[in-house]
């Protein structure tokens, strides 16, 4: 027998990574998908109950599950998911409209373009919880601040997206008239 530290280790990864390439998952099995986010409850409610984990560091699952309910019966949580809810609405509304106005007048238009991108690009390259104390400057801590804080989430990743889709739109056009013109042409019999 070889000691383990002689035996060439080189060998072993592909025959993991090989073997790791040959699990699947059935498709009559949607379950599976379940199972790591169970063990981590369970084992978190497992550490809990040992006393392992305080409940001022974090609560237990059960308690959570005892906080909700209770929250629920008085009604204050689901106002309170109303009001988050509509929150999250207007941020998508306000940030989602401006970046997808902006996206399009850039994506179309190179004046718009290398007058605004670079500065949009710097600005989302600062992270958002670095302007929390700029935001409560100039907004205060009412809705205002909250929904411009979402606003600028929502914002950027759709500026982006539209941004590079009407540029590669733009760049197969002339694919897509070719496409439109063989679809009329078939169409119409021409």
């Amino acid at each position: 027998m070889t000691d383990i530290a002689e035996r060439p280790v080189a060998g072993a990864w592909p025959r993991l990574f090989q073997a790791v390439r040959r699990l699947r998952v059935p498709q009559d099995r949607p379950w599976v998908g379940w199972v790591l986010p169970a063990l981590i409850l369970v084992a978190w409610q497992a550490a809990s109950s040992f006393g392992w984990i305080t409940d001022a560091v974090l609560p237990s699952p059960n308690a959570v599950a005892q906080a909700a309910w209770r929250l629920t019966l008085s009604s204050e949580l689901p106002q309170n998911l109303g009001v988050s809810a509509l929150r999250a609405l207007a941020g998508l509304v306000v940030g989602g409209g401006i970046g997808l106005a902006l996206g399009l007048l850039n994506g179309l238009s190179r004046l718009t373009f290398s007058a605004t991108d670079t500065s949009v690009q710097m600005i989302r390259n600062v992270p958002h919880l670095a302007l929390i104390p700029l935001v409560i400057v100039w907004f205060g801590i009412d809705e205002g601040a909250k929904l411009f804080i979402v606003a600028l989430g929502v914002f950027f990743p759709i500026y982006v997206n539209t941004l590079h889709g009407v540029r590669a739109s733009i760049r197969s056009s002339s694919r897509w008239r070719a496409a439109m013109a063989f679809a009329a042409g078939r169409c119409f019999g021409a």
